[in-house]
This record gives C-alpha cells, structure tokens and sequence, in this order.
C-alpha cells in the first residue's frame, strides 16, 4: 500500500517548529509557523502509511513567496523568520517556492521509493492546480539546508546549487554557556578567531533551483 497524502494540521506544527528549531535556533514562532500553513494550505502536507493511522511517516511544508520576495530571500535579504503572509500568494503572480520543512520519519518504508521523490511527484501536482487557480507560475525553489542529509536530498537528488547571491549562515555553539545562535557566515568569516568565542555546529547554506 502506498503512502496517504493528507494536509497539515494545527496540532502537527508544535512538533515541527521544535524539531526545527533543536537545530536551526531562529525566532520563528507557532503563530508564524500557524498563519504560513493557513495562508497556503494544499503546501502543507503530510504522508501516513494507512488511512486510519494518525501518525506521520513524512512531512513537508512549502511557503510560495510572491516572486519579488523569493529573490529577497534567496539574496538573505528576507529572512525565514520574518516572512508574514503578506509575502505569500498563490494567485494572480508568479512565485518561487521555499521549502522550510522537509523531513522523513521512520516508518516510511524503503518499498515505497524516496521520499523526496514522492514530495516532488505531489508538489509538480499542486503546482499544476495552482497554476489552473490563476498562479502565473512557479520561477523556482530554494530551501536552507542545515543537515548533511538536506544537502545531499537537495543538490544531489534534487538538482540544487547554492544561491549566487547569498553565502548562507552558520549556527554557533557558545563554548561558555552551550547557547547556540545563527550567525550571518560573512560576519563569521570576518570576525578575528580571538573574538570568537564558540565553535560551527551547523552550516546553513541556501540552496536554489530556477524553472
């Protein structure tokens, strides 16, 4: 039996901004998170194994920034955190779609095939309804990659290369206290290595695909 394609949820964001936020510390807050699903919600989905089964074995949302702030984003003019749904549409312009959160569980079963193939396969689908409902088309994707294993989905499966107009960020470990931030990479770049008082435990790099 294959996978259940079914939307998103109030009660599946908490979880979500959590996970998100144990490796990506930025300000982002449930009402955010909430009035980004709620303003496009056929980008919010998730995959259950069965019908009756209430528990996810895959999740993906996708913001669809009105074209203008797509490439603000991708130049880290717009930040993630800051994007409101005044940002977002669906109709009448043309966007660039953002993957915020792309994450496969372990009950997703290798018999399937890929996730990330199974997400693309369900996103080219949305688009096309889209695109019937006025969108005037997609100019292309980014997503931030913080782990290894988004990188590799991303650049390797998906065909992604880095954004050539932002260099992305960097999460740093304070060595005192053990609190991490984000931290622009050129301002890490350019800090002295005397100033700098924590370690880089994630590299966070923006990942673009044009149509």
């Amino acid at each position: 039996m294959s996978p259940y394609l079914v939307l998103i949820s109030l009660a599946d964001l908490p979880p979500l901004l959590d996970a998100d936020a144990s490796l990506y510390p930025s300000p982002l807050t449930l009402s955010t998170l909430s009035s980004w699903t709620s303003t496009a919600p056929s980008l919010s989905f998730k995959y259950l194994p069965k019908t009756e089964s209430t528990s996810p074995c895959g999740v993906c949302i996708i913001l669809p920034l009105l074209s203008r702030h797509w490439e603000a984003l991708i130049r880290g003019e717009l930040k993630e955190w800051d994007i409101t749904p005044a940002h977002l549409g669906i109709k009448d312009e043309a966007v660039g779609l953002h993957v915020w959160h792309i994450e496969r569980f372990e009950t997703w079963q290798r018999d399937w095939g890929r996730f990330g193939s199974w997400v693309w396969k369900d996103l080219e689908k949305t688009i096309e309804r889209m695109v019937v409902g006025g969108c005037k088309g997609v100019i292309g994707y980014s997503a931030l990659c913080v782990t290894p294993a988004g990188e590799y989905l991303f650049r390797e499966l998906l065909g992604f290369v880095d954004s050539r107009y932002y260099s992305g960020q960097v999460v740093i470990k304070d060595s005192g206290s053990g609190r991490t931030e984000i931290v622009e990479r050129e301002v890490w770049e350019r800090t002295p290595n005397e100033q700098k008082k924590g370690e880089i435990v994630a590299q966070c790099r923006m990942l673009v695909r044009y149509s």
